[in-house]
């Protein structure tokens, strides 16, 4: 096996760090990375401010990475799994473990880096939460029989004019349903790309604790993360919810800007 350490950084293996001119660079998480691992024992892994070196170790019942970085003179290593463990979700959240990015107050938020992303305990967590459904409303088991008929499909819009009750039924719909389901009450301060999606990792993190530990670090970070990068990472996050879940975005028609563009996190 190849004892060279070569690097990835942002998301790819560049097999020939000196020469950029022929080996193309490897995606993490592609076959090509996967069979790459298997006859090489070390690289060296840079993202935003996390740096470490990965070597691969024999052990009993095979062979196994670890993360390593030296840390005001102390060598820290954390396991980061077998090879088929190796995905870019998995390199960067085990990097935050060796090297955490500090979320006190004491914390400066730089303009670049704004408040709500750097202090997750200044979101609003009743935008997260489903509004109460009042006693006294009439129930409508058609129209949330046809909500429930739509969940086949990606994405389900529920249109119609304001005060004829699109929350309320979709509050009762997830009152009677058993899919788990991520709710976010957007008002116009979130057409803020940051904010806006800082919200949607708050409300995923809310339903599965823990599932989104290597997002919030790239929204809060000092150095811009490409918004197709965080995008993949989430859509990665989700992808690994073993149940179906749903989404919910409460008064979406509040949003005018496009939080899918590339400069959004920049």
């Amino acid at each position: 096996m190849a004892r060279t350490t070569l690097l990835v950084s942002h998301g790819f293996l560049h097999e020939r760090p000196c020469d950029t001119t022929h080996a193309p660079a490897i995606s993490i998480g592609s076959v090509a990375w996967f069979d790459w691992l298997k006859h090489h024992r070390s690289f060296r892994f840079e993202h935003q401010a996390i740096t470490y070196t990965a070597r691969k170790e024999q052990r009993p019942g095979g062979w196994y990475w670890y993360a390593s970085c030296r840390t005001h003179g102390t060598l820290r290593t954390r396991y980061l799994g077998r090879s088929e463990d190796l995905t870019l979700q998995r390199l960067i959240l085990v990097g935050h473990q060796l090297a955490p990015l500090p979320l006190s107050p004491s914390r400066h938020v730089t303009a670049e880096q704004p408040f709500f992303a750097a202090h997750p305990a200044s979101l609003l967590t009743t935008k997260l939460t489903v509004p109460p459904a009042r006693i006294d409303l009439v129930a409508r088991p058609r129209l949330i029989g046809r909500v429930q008929a739509g969940l086949h499909r990606k994405l389900l819009l529920v249109i119609a004019p304001a005060g004829y009750g699109k929350t309320t039924v979709l509050g009762r719909w997830i009152a009677q349903s058993t899919m788990p389901v991520a709710w976010v009450s957007l008002d116009e301060s979130d057409n803020d790309s940051i904010r806006f999606w800082s919200y949607v990792v708050a409300a995923l993190n809310a339903l599965r604790p823990g599932s989104s530990a290597a997002l919030l670090p790239l929204l809060s970070s000092p150095h811009a993360s490409p918004m197709e990068f965080f995008l993949t990472m989430l859509i990665n996050t989700f992808a690994a919810i073993p149940e179906h879940i749903a989404l919910v975005f409460d008064d979406y028609h509040v949003i005018h800007s496009d939080p899918f563009m590339p400069h959004c996190i920049s």
